[in-house]
């Protein structure tokens, strides 16, 4: 008896071998699997065309100024007229450049600005009334782009201030 159990025994191994080995035989070789491709390094943007014309201030430094004829025009064709300053960070923080100008006409503004990036990225103003800001999270030795817009002419007079708040 003790042979007949010892027979079922390698019986049930012999089985279980087969199946596993059909299986194997009607699935196929299991895949490798492929490395992707690597991804290709993506285009450096674009610093913005008139950084190179701008005229350079000091973090804290006040700006007393105002557009005039012989500043270039915002767009190309545009009815407004544009200034442009620049101004770099010298340490990584949150940069803070306001612009204030009279109360003489607060509403619909007459006069606006925009902050740039050194890779051309835009950041949002913030302020109504006769004021505008716009917060930067600013890398250390990065240079921004500031433009001032004027929608009257002659312009109204401006006053443009920086800051920078460790962070």
């Amino acid at each position: 008896m003790r042979n007949v159990g010892s027979i079922m025994v390698l019986l049930a191994v012999a089985a279980v071998g087969c199946e596993s080995a059909q299986r194997a035989l009607l699935l196929g070789p299991t895949p490798i699997a492929s490395t992707p491709p690597p991804i290709p390094p993506s285009p450096q943007p674009v610093p913005h065309p008139r950084l190179g014309d701008a005229s350079p201030i000091a973090i804290g430094e006040t700006v007393k100024s105002q557009t005039t004829a012989d500043d270039p025009w915002c767009t190309p064709g545009g009815p407004h007229r544009c200034r442009y300053f620049k101004v770099t960070a010298p340490i990584q923080g949150v940069l803070r450049v306001t612009m204030r100008w009279s109360a003489a006409q607060p509403d619909p503004y007459p006069l606006d600005i925009g902050v740039y990036g050194p890779t051309g990225e835009w950041f949002p103003v913030v302020g109504p009334g006769a004021q505008r800001y716009v917060d930067v999270r600013a890398d250390a030795g990065a240079t921004y782009l500031i433009e001032v817009w004027s929608f009257l002419d002659p312009a109204e007079r401006f006053e443009l201030t920086s800051s920078l708040e460790s962070r």
